[in-house]
């Protein structure tokens, strides 16, 4: 009985390792996916175009390049046109006008003294902190066998109150030497040249670039006997 057994034993451990697989038939494992080849972008490609890389939300994709341009850098803008120069008028009309407060004077040129012409140059624009100039004019007058001109030519100071929108209210003052060309027949006063002085005190204002008004007062040394002393008025435009 204990052979039989043997026996069997033998017979059947046999029959189990002839039935087992062999290792060069083992079944071979889950097969990995190949994986597809790389494109010259260093990504997958299947034949298609790949699918383009995503887009910030600052505009650059994730290899931080901005789509249209060249390496990430942005296309100049268009140069602006050039601002358009705005126009300063400087011709136009110029008054003035002179109330001598000497009676003789009046006698003889009148009871004002004005005169109007062409205006060249823009209209002075004073600032807040005041600042210095030539001056310079010219007035002339005829009178019954009598005439005048003088031309004051001096130094002008202005300094402006307020800067209110277009307009420049305004304070200033001259100091001016006078060169007279008088000539009076009723005083026997044959025409020649007078050196003399004078200056004024005014306030006015401007507007914008287009005009300006003053008054004020100036005062003159007497040259022959007249004085041209008194309250003037100048205004000007320009187009």
């Amino acid at each position: 009985m204990v052979r039989l057994a043997i026996a069997s034993a033998l017979v059947s451990g046999l029959l189990v390792s002839i039935a087992a697989p062999s290792p060069a038939q083992a079944p071979a494992s889950n097969p990995v996916p190949a994986q597809p080849a790389a494109g010259a972008d260093g990504q997958g490609t299947t034949g298609q175009n790949s699918t383009p890389a995503p887009i910030s939300p600052q505009g650059q994709n994730s290899s931080g390049q901005t789509p249209g341009t060249a390496n990430g850098t942005a296309a100049p803008n268009p140069t602006p046109p050039p601002p358009r120069r705005t126009r300063v008028p400087w011709i136009g009309i110029d008054y003035s006008l002179l109330v001598p407060s000497s009676a003789k004077t009046r006698q003889r040129f009148g009871q004002y003294l004005s005169g109007i012409g062409i205006g060249i140059g823009s209209i002075y624009q004073p600032n807040l902190k005041g600042s210095f100039g030539l001056d310079i004019g010219i007035q002339a007058e005829e009178g019954t066998g009598a005439y005048m001109i003088m031309v004051p030519v001096g130094v002008r100071y202005v300094r402006a109150l307020a800067v209110v929108r277009s307009w420049r209210p305004f304070v200033g003052a001259t100091v001016d030497m006078t060169n007279v060309l008088l000539r009076s027949e009723p005083d026997n006063i044959g025409a020649a040249y007078h050196v003399g002085y004078g200056g004024s005190l005014f306030l006015g204002t401007s507007i914008a670039r287009s005009g300006h008004l003053q008054i004020g007062y100036a005062l003159y040394s007497s040259i022959r006997g007249f004085d041209f002393s008194g309250p003037n008025l100048d205004a000007g435009v320009r187009f």
